[in-house]
């Protein structure tokens, strides 16, 4: 057989450090990469032994003390207390601080062995660390496509594709287009003009429709991830994107690139899902991170096994 170069390695970079479980688009990106062809790495936080950031902490004895300290604190007009007040924030924002400083030398030490591509999944709080990964694969030659939920938003978007070494960032739901974008990155080729991706120089592009069949996707692959990190073995499972109401003035979510519009999968691709998941991953616990998992009553008591 003749010899054939292997596949290009893409690097997936992913900063959600909440979760208690593996992050659901992240799962799916690997797995449309991974049947282009490609070959697919995953930098967790968690697995560079960076701490978890807790969503809602466990109460203690003095928790309403420290609530309500906050809020004075939060108020106070007297500038020394501002002041401090906005140093300790500073102090435990995920992206900076003694995680961050870990994180970005366990980050350097992967790129010893330079990637082709780099994919950044983020929340809008890691703004600074972003640009530290972008200075470093600038540095290396390395293009980096930055994605999340909330880079539909024009004025997101617009604020972030600035950043020096940033090649593009995808504002929708990627899984159909990422293959095409990472595989034109690496020809060298043209990725201005393509539907929700922004370019750090080009007009504004067109915006990505929501897909609408869910069932077409792969299953997310979750094998890469540190399951050793986590106190359960739990696998998310989504069962469809966005909120049936949509409407809500209060709800940041709706206005996300899965909350725009409401889509469902089938009930058999849910269980088939839920079957395939637990005997890969050897677990029986699942959790639902759909936005509201009762948008679709009727598919939610057929997976629950409600008649």
């Amino acid at each position: 057989m003749p010899w054939l170069p292997p596949p290009p390695r893409i690097l997936i970079v992913d900063l959600n450090n909440f979760a208690r479980y593996p992050t659901v688009g992240v799962g799916y990106l690997t797995s449309a990469l991974r049947e282009r062809g490609l070959s697919v790495e995953l930098f967790s936080p968690l697995a560079s032994g960076v701490e978890g950031v807790t969503r809602e902490p466990r109460l203690r004895p003095w928790s309403l003390l420290d609530e309500r300290l906050r809020y004075r604190t939060a108020v106070a007009q007297n500038r020394l207390v501002r002041s401090i007040r906005s140093y300790l924030a500073e102090r435990r924002r995920p992206s900076t601080g003694q995680n961050a400083r870990r994180l970005m030398e366990a980050l350097e030490e992967r790129l010893a062995r330079p990637p082709r591509v780099i994919l950044i999944s983020a929340y809008l709080m890691y703004f600074d660390l972003c640009q530290q990964i972008c200075r470093i694969a600038r540095e290396r030659g390395i293009p980096i496509i930055l994605g999340g939920a909330y880079f539909n938003e024009p004025s997101v978007a617009d604020a972030w594709r600035a950043i020096p070494g940033l090649s593009a960032i995808v504002g929708g739901e990627a899984e159909f287009i990422i293959g095409d974008l990472v595989e034109s990155l690496l020809a060298d080729s043209s990725i201005e003009g393509i539907p929700g991706v922004w370019t750090p120089k080009a007009p504004p592009p067109p915006v990505l429709p929501p897909l609408k069949n869910l069932d077409s996707l792969a299953f997310p692959d979750y094998s890469d991830f540190p399951w050793e990190r986590y106190p359960d073995r739990i696998l998310p499972v989504i069962t469809g994107r966005g909120c049936n109401w949509g409407v809500c003035s209060f709800c940041s979510d709706v206005t996300s690139s899965m909350g725009r519009t409401f889509r469902s999968r089938s009930p058999q691709n849910v269980l088939d899902e839920l079957e395939y998941q637990a005997r890969r991953h050897d677990a029986s616990k699942f959790i639902f991170v759909d936005l509201k998992l009762n948008s679709n009553p009727k598919s939610a008591r057929r997976i629950l096994g409600i008649h």
